[in-house]
């Protein structure tokens, strides 16, 4: 819960600097060595019109290399684990 509590905030926090924030996503496809594993990948876009923490907006626009992320879930199809941002060609975006 206090992990949950952390990335509530930090995601607030993006998404306040980050409004118009495109995640992208796309390619969704079923890990076959682990069935209740779903692959995605998204290359997210987005320009920073608001507070970042000590940062004053800037107007910079981002383009996110593409990158790599999963969601786990349990036999009741719910959600238990998730990971993001491996990414996959770092010479992609800026």
């Amino acid at each position: 819960e206090q992990y949950l509590k952390a990335v509530d905030a930090a995601l607030d926090n993006i998404f306040l600097a980050f409004p118009g924030l495109k995640a992208q996503y796309y390619d969704f496809r079923v890990d076959p060595m682990e069935p209740n594993r779903v692959w995605y990948t998204s290359r997210g876009y987005g320009q920073m019109t608001g507070r970042f923490g000590p940062l004053d907006p800037n107007g910079r626009f981002i383009q996110q290399p593409p990158q790599s992320g999963s969601m786990s879930f349990n036999e009741r199809g719910q959600a238990i684990e998730a990971t993001n941002g491996y990414v996959m060609d770092r010479r992609v975006g800026n």
